[in-house]
């Protein structure tokens, strides 16, 4: 799955929310193919208002409580978003928020 995944420009990851064996999956396969070519993260726990929080705390000028403060996180950021977070400051792929603040608060209006 890896050499065939590592071909392709870009790859989705879909997964059930609150699905922590789904991220799990999502992070080590990110890890092994961010070793392999550079990488964009779309994170869709982030809107997109939230780039300069989200730039600021990659380039360790916030710290995680800060960005916590600044941004609009999901709701198991600790679980499930902090881990991708985490690969993107310590291994460097450009991570880019990829929820619009509507999709987002269309879905709360729904749940």
């Amino acid at each position: 799955m890896m050499r065939q995944l590592a071909k392709k420009d870009m790859i989705l990851f879909g997964e059930p929310h609150n699905n922590t064996i789904a991220h799990c999956l999502q992070i080590e396969i990110t890890d092994d193919l961010n070793v392999q070519k550079p990488m964009i993260l779309g994170a869709k726990m982030f809107d997109a208002h939230d780039q300069k929080a989200l730039n600021d705390y990659l380039s360790v000028q916030i710290n995680a409580k800060a960005l916590a403060t600044l941004a609009c996180l999901c709701t198991n950021p600790k679980t499930d978003d902090a881990p991708l977070v985490k690969l993107a400051k310590d291994k460097e792929p450009h991570c880019q928020p990829s929820e619009s603040e509507r999709q987002r608060h269309s879905k709360n209006l729904s749940a």
